[in-house]
């Protein structure tokens, strides 16, 4: 363990608490005979999770035939991997009270986004499409334990670089010995989750020089690259890090033209591939549209 980031874990304080709801769906990762039914007891102990769990089913993104009505129902439609990401994604947001300095809206939005662009390109490219989705989702709780327990040095590397910039994980190494990522990685061990979850978070800021190569996490860093490039609006010069990685995306197998046409432009970015093209990434509004009720 990182003596610097085994600090930061050693503060009970520091460390979110998580609803009982929640805390059954990760101890849920590592048993292979839980069920849907099961699950779905916690869940209805729950009132905000299920009633956001059954808006989401209802919603326009599922095309549900008929009006769903009850948790069980909702179970059987999404289907476990759906719900686990629902409920992680509800309680992670409710574990953290608002923190000084951060947006934590902003922050959930940009990994609810990056979740949904990872998932499709792990579609494209046959990986675990669905692990890429949840891993992105708890790739934001490094920050959250960073500006809770060391504000001051979180303010400091903010005036360095954004939150969500692709070049942040450099600079909070540089500063503080560890990089949100891997206090993410750390925390999904205390969790007990899967140890490939903390290897592949750990992995997503520098996939080509991780212990072991993830494409999965290397998906996820492109993801987030693309989020963060759709929504920047500073000069070309700000974007702390964030030429396109197109080393990462070569070792993926994944040709040029497959991030959307309103970021071909940026500095950096080679010229698209001659046609046939492979499929292009729809814009993050599109992957995300009808998973407001995550948001909200």
């Amino acid at each position: 363990m990182n003596p610097y980031l085994d600090e930061l874990l050693s503060r009970p304080a520091n460390l979110p608490t998580v609803p009982a709801v929640v805390q059954r769906v990760l101890e849920s990762f590592g048993d292979p005979d839980v069920s849907l039914h099961a699950l779905g007891q916690h869940i209805g102990m729950d009132p905000v999770i299920a009633a956001k769990l059954l808006r989401l089913a209802n919603s326009a993104y599922f095309r549900a035939r008929r009006e769903i009505r009850s948790v069980d129902e909702a179970l059987q439609m999404l289907g476990m991997t759906t719900v686990r990401n629902v409920v992680l994604g509800c309680g992670i947001k409710e574990a953290f009270a608002p923190i000084p300095g951060l947006d934590l809206r902003a922050l959930w939005r940009h990994g609810l986004q990056t979740a949904c662009a990872a998932r499709w390109l792990g579609r494209q490219l046959k990986l675990d499409a669905e692990f890429a989705f949840t891993a992105s989702l708890m790739l934001g709780l490094g920050q959250l334990l960073l500006h809770r327990a060391m504000p001051e040095r979180a303010r400091q590397i903010e005036a360095l670089v954004p939150v969500l910039a692709p070049g942040r994980a450099a600079v909070e190494l540089r500063a503080l010995h560890f990089s949100a990522a891997d206090a993410s990685a750390a925390l999904t061990e205390r969790w007990a989750l899967p140890a490939s979850m903390g290897s592949t978070l750990a992995a997503v800021p520098d996939p080509l020089h991780a212990p072991a190569w993830s494409p999965v996490a290397a998906c996820i860093h492109l993801a987030a690259w693309a989020v963060w490039c759709q929504q920047l609006t500073a000069p070309p010069e700000a974007l702390h890090g964030g030429d396109y990685p197109a080393q990462i995306a070569r070792k993926l197998g994944l040709a040029a033209a497959w991030w959307p046409e309103m970021i071909d432009a940026l500095p950096g970015t080679p010229a698209p591939a001659a046609p046939p093209a492979p499929a292009r990434m729809p814009a993050i509004a599109e992957l995300t549209a009808g998973l407001e009720e995550l948001m909200s």
